[in-house]
């Protein structure tokens, strides 16, 4: 897939979260809020052409990241969409509310990161 792409389904996981979360579907609004943070971390991985298969290889694109940026809050922030992967189906809603939160910020801070920036422009 393209950078374009991934950067596409990360914001619409993103919006699916929180109305998710909004008609009390938790573990769907969990599973849409790492999704989020994944296709953003995947994202990043394609336009630096780096592998971006399973959760380990999105822990290295991040660790990449931070030290491109040298913003530490990234690992924090992708630390906090595991959360949702791992433990969705045992939070609380006000739980997953901020980790949803979280991980709209760690989709601005990426994506700021993409070509065309924030703007989203195609590449």
């Amino acid at each position: 897939m393209s950078t374009t792409t991934y950067r596409e389904q990360s914001k619409a996981s993103l919006v699916q979260a929180s109305e998710e979360l909004a008609r009390g579907d938790l573990e769907r609004a969990s599973d849409m809020g790492w999704d989020a943070a994944a296709q953003i971390v995947k994202a990043a991985a394609e336009a630096r052409g780096l592998e971006h298969d399973g959760r380990a290889a999105l822990n290295r694109v991040i660790g990449a990241l931070v030290d491109e940026t040298g913003d530490s809050k990234l690992r924090y922030l992708f630390a906090a969409a595991g959360n949702l992967y791992s433990f969705g189906d045992m939070l609380y809603a006000e739980d997953i509310e901020v980790l949803i939160g979280d991980v709209a910020l760690l989709v601005e801070k990426v994506e700021a990161l993409l070509p065309g920036g924030l703007n989203g422009e195609r590449e």
